[in-house]
């Protein structure tokens, strides 16, 4: 995004004034996220049982995120004088 102003000064000088802005929304790109919501187990199970389903308690946490496209909120200033 960029936004601009030009002031003239005298016939032939201006002064231009620029602001731009990059990534200016600065959102987190998640690539991956955890989605086993249950994890076979031979702890914690009755007795007689070998094996049994047991809550996964990362499900659903990111796991992985995106940062090499999209880095932090840039933004820009500057003065441009025309002769």
């Amino acid at each position: 995004m960029r936004i601009s102003r030009r002031f003239n000064i005298t016939e032939s000088t201006k002064l231009e004034l620029l602001a731009e802005g990059f990534n200016l929304f600065n959102r987190t790109q998640v690539t991956f996220v955890n989605s086993t919501l249950y994890a076979w187990s031979t702890t914690g199970c009755p007795a007689g049982v070998a094996q049994c389903l047991t809550a996964n308690a990362p499900f659903r946490t990111v796991t992985g995120a995106d940062s090499t496209l999209f880095r932090e909120r840039q933004i820009q200033l500057a003065a441009r004088f025309q002769f």
